[in-house]
């Protein structure tokens, strides 16, 4: 084991506190960044880090809340195209 076992298994910040903490369920060993892009309505986690399980669950959540017709309206203005038009 190397001299920065626990350093890799988690981010640490001068004051000891841990990064790895998902900002949808509180819990440590977030594993990714979230997306940049969410659909309208979708929380924000406000940290760096989630778990991706979390973020899969807000996104189908708030996926689920629009319309059809909303859904494309939004996938046309990101893609910046008429798209699927």
């Amino acid at each position: 084991m190397s001299r920065w076992a626990d350093e890799e298994a988690y981010m640490v910040r001068a004051d000891d506190e841990r990064e790895d903490i998902c900002g949808f369920c509180g819990k440590p060993g977030a594993d990714k960044f979230p997306a940049p892009v969410r659909w309208p309505g979708e929380e924000s986690a406000g940290t760096e880090l989630v778990h991706a399980e979390c973020e899969d669950e807000e996104c189908r959540r708030a996926h689920g809340l629009l319309t059809q017709e909303q859904r494309d309206r939004f996938l046309r203005s990101v893609s910046g195209t008429d798209w699927p038009y």
